[in-house]
């Protein structure tokens, strides 16, 4: 698993959703494992009361992080309990079928140094270690362990949804537009869920965290985290590791290689265009 945003996601759909007259929903709210866990420290602000399914290979289970799995035995059904559902999962032989239960299927991708470094975050905190134990006690350990690993799943994730984008109707979001401009970002997602509603609403109300700019990669005070924080955090060594891992990926997306590249770096680099043709769909 390497985090990319869902949390975030998660969050500006609660609060912006009420304002194109759609009531927010989730399913684990009512379950009564939800109940109790949402009292416990799991590492991750109220993650119990948020919908993630787990989709493998021959079942679809609805998860909280490793704490709690239990299997979805009718699928519509709880696609109809819940306005807004996340997954971590790769894609797979049934993944398909999955999202073609949901009305929209959102994919947000970041850069995946920063996202690398948010997934050793968590996996440091007491809280996680207790229900998935792993050697590490710093972030810079388990990123000296595991970056390269998670650069490659990182890559192998955006591929494979990349790939099937065009059949299963995908929609791409960069997490760094989303913490750039918390409003563009949702005017651009009220379009694409088809809300006729006029912007007004979106622009009316106060933006929830603040997150300001992202010029300059400047790491904000969200628990997602900004852009940018590879630059300090990694090692000269890494980042060229990185490079030779996922470059092209990284370079067609528009995210800079280096951190010379990175100086004057801003999210309006980033494009989708590549989807059209940088890589070739299944058949």
């Amino acid at each position: 698993m390497i985090n990319s945003g869902n949390r975030l996601l998660h969050e500006l759909l609660n609060d912006y959703l009420p304002l194109l007259g759609v009531s927010a929903a989730q399913f684990i709210a009512n379950h009564p494992v939800a109940q109790i866990l949402v009292r416990e420290d799991l590492g991750v602000p109220d993650i119990s009361t948020i919908d993630c399914i787990d989709i493998q290979p021959l079942r679809c289970y609805f998860s909280i992080l490793d704490v709690f799995r239990w299997p979805i035995e009718d699928l519509e059904t709880y696609v109809a309990r819940s306005t807004h559902v996340a997954t971590h999962s790769p894609w797979n032989t049934f993944s398909a079928e999955v999202f073609d239960k949901f009305t929209h299927r959102i994919y947000i991708i970041r850069d995946p140094r920063d996202a690398a470094l948010r997934t050793a975050r968590i996996a440091c905190t007491p809280a996680f270690r207790k229900h998935r134990p792993q050697p590490f006690d710093t972030v810079g350990e388990y990123i000296d362990y595991h970056l390269a690993s998670l650069v490659r799943l990182w890559l192998r994730h955006v591929i494979d949804h990349v790939r099937n984008a065009s059949a299963s109707r995908i929609h791409f979001v960069f997490y760094e537009h989303m913490i750039d401009d918390e409003r563009q970002f949702m005017e651009h997602l009220r379009e694409y869920l088809g809300f006729t509603v006029d912007k007004a609403g979106i622009e009316r109300r106060p933006a929830a965290a603040d997150l300001g700019p992202a010029k300059g990669g400047a790491t904000r005070n969200v628990f997602e985290g900004g852009w940018g924080e590879w630059r300090e955090m990694l090692t000269n060594y890494q980042i060229k590791n990185v490079a030779n891992i996922a470059g092209d990926v990284l370079g067609a997306l528009g995210y800079p290689p280096t951190v010379e590249e990175a100086l004057d770096w801003d999210s309006s680099s980033l494009n989708t265009e590549f989807l059209t043709g940088y890589l070739q769909p299944i058949a």
